[in-house]
């Protein structure tokens, strides 16, 4: 018996198993058949369940972070420090021009800064900055604070475009007429002189670049065929200016008188002064301006008899070109302002005309100042 006993022992025993689940019943069985016992005491009743929140706070969130119009921390964290760095190279810049402005008397040209490594390398900085920033804008991927807030939507963004309409454009006519009339010019281009027709040029060009700044550049046909007439007289009084602006080669070739055969002729300029006067703070600054100068006839021999003065001459003479160039480059920028101020763009090659022995003469200074400095240096 007691070998009996030890061999059920033995034996496996069965363990309690779940019966297979059979998928083709299982929509005929009631549902709490499924459920396990031991969890029937926990579950509430129907009517006392509470619908987490929980869910539509999620839903929210999702919805909001894949926004396409809420723009990235990461992006908007890289404007700011673009932006930081490009106002940190432009003090450096602006410290470096007042620097040499103090030293020579004149503002440095894009060639100067090239020649210094330290601000070529800011120049490059600056350049490749300014790409970058302009960049993140096209792509879209910065937008304004305002519009970052959560009942900002898609449909809202595309509202903030103003479409160009014919109203806008007959009130900008409305305000050019009344420019017009207050500056006492006629709407007939061809009854206009030189100087209103640079009036009217610079009074149609604020207009257009109103209507763009505001609308944006037309880009449907319906919108070009709005705004063409104005495109049209914009360009109409560019051509009027350009056929009306002084030519070198007009001037020239209108003074040439005939060659007679074995007769020398004098080929001096008998060219009148240009109708254009400069104003009485030019004119004065003019009057002092050749009280330093040296004749450009004369500046050949000055400059070959250079080598022949001793140290103490050469640093006189250094002493006073550093005084006749500031002076000239001081009444050149008093002209350059004033024409940028009167005419509201910068200065062409035929606004130069009326200062062109000046800017000669500073020529000419500077390249007697770098021949005398480099004598002393060689002496030295």
């Amino acid at each position: 018996q007691h070998d009996q006993e030890k061999g059920r022992s033995v034996s496996p025993v069965p363990l309690p198993t779940s019966p297979p689940l059979d998928l083709t019943t299982m929509s005929e069985q009631p549902l709490t058949s499924l459920q396990n016992w031991s969890f029937a005491h926990r579950q509430p009743e129907p009517e006392d369940r509470m619908v987490s929140p929980r869910n539509s706070i999620i839903m929210t969130r999702r919805v909001y972070a894949e926004n396409p119009d809420v723009v990235c921390p990461i992006a908007e964290s890289k404007l700011s420090e673009i932006t930081k760095q490009i106002q940190s190279v432009k003090r450096k810049l602006q410290r470096y021009e007042q620097g040499f402005e103090h030293e020579f008397g004149y503002r440095p040209s894009h060639a100067d800064k090239m020649a210094n490594p330290d601000t070529k390398k800011m120049c490059s900085l600056l350049n490749k900055l300014t790409k970058e920033v302009k960049a993140l804008k096209e792509e879209g991927s910065v937008v304004p604070r305002f519009f970052q807030s959560e009942n900002f939507s898609v449909s809202n963004t595309t509202q903030i475009k103003k479409t160009l309409t014919l109203e806008a454009v007959q009130d900008i006519e409305n305000r050019l007429n009344e420019k017009r009339h207050s500056g006492n010019r006629s709407n007939e281009l061809e009854e206009l002189s030189t100087e209103q027709l640079l009036e009217e040029k610079v009074s149609v060009q604020k207009g257009l670049l109103y209507l763009e700044n505001t609308f944006g550049r037309p880009s449907s046909k319906e919108e070009r065929d709005i705004v063409r007439p104005l495109y049209d007289r914009y360009r109409l009084l560019k051509r009027l200016l350009a056929r009306n602006a002084p030519s070198k080669l007009k001037d020239s070739v209108s003074e040439l008188g005939t060659i007679l055969e074995h007769e020398t002729m004098d080929f001096t300029s008998s060219s009148p002064p240009p109708a254009t006067s400069p104003s009485p703070s030019l004119t004065t600054c003019l009057a002092t301006a050749p009280q330093t100068e040296v004749p450009l006839r004369t500046s050949t021999p000055d400059l070959e008899n250079l080598h022949s003065l001793p140290v103490s001459e050469l640093l006189i003479q250094l002493r006073l070109t550093r005084e006749e160039k500031k002076k000239l480059r001081r009444c050149l920028r008093e002209f350059e302002e004033e024409c940028q101020t009167k005419t509201g763009r910068k200065l062409l090659r035929e606004d130069r005309l009326p200062m062109e022995q000046t800017y000669t003469d500073y020529k000419h200074a500077k390249a007697k100042l770098r021949l005398l400095e480099a004598l002393l240096a060689k002496k030295n």
